[in-house]
């Protein structure tokens, strides 16, 4: 089923206000200057919270999107981030143009895949610096993210936060 963007669905959100909400249906300008952004975005500032409570923030490198809803990214299986998304999959990715005071915060969780097919889909060239076994490295994982809310920033004219919903 198609995932679409719109406002009222029902989750308590107390970080969207009633007036920086899109409509039902969603804001089209808004919506595809999101869209826009993420796609010209060459990294994605990743946000988990620690084992110790307190949040921590990296900068990763976009493997593939599908629209606002999945972002994908590698990581280090042995990695501490992985071992903090196992144990709080909560996270957040912020997306920014700093040229044009553009700024986008998703919302939502991630799940660390271990699929081989996914994995051999989002390998890229170089990637054996990080995972010298290749395709198959144990310590190489893929980190999908899938979006709940969003809020986008824009130039300081106005801020609109949207719901991704099944």
């Amino acid at each position: 089923m198609e995932k679409q963007l719109f406002a009222n669905c029902g989750i308590n959100c107390a970080a969207c206000p009633a007036d920086q909400v899109t409509k039902e249906g969603g804001d089209l300008d808004a919506i595809q200057t999101a869209i826009d952004l993420v796609k010209s975005s060459k990294v994605a500032f990743l946000g988990s919270n620690g084992a110790d409570g307190y949040p921590n923030i990296k900068a990763m490198l976009e493997l593939a999107t599908n629209g606002l809803e999945t972002m994908y990214f590698s990581s280090n299986t042995s990695s501490r981030r992985v071992a903090d998304l196992r144990a709080n999959p909560k996270a957040c990715l912020y997306y920014v143009d700093t040229d044009h005071f553009i700024g986008l915060m998703l919302v939502g969780e991630i799940e660390i895949v271990s699929e081989q097919a996914t994995k051999d889909r989002l390998w890229r060239t170089g990637f054996e610096r990080y995972y010298p076994l290749g395709k198959t490295d144990p310590d190489y994982s893929i980190l999908k993210f899938t979006a709940k809310w969003g809020k986008l920033y824009n130039g300081g004219k106005y801020v609109k936060c949207f719901h991704i919903q099944a």
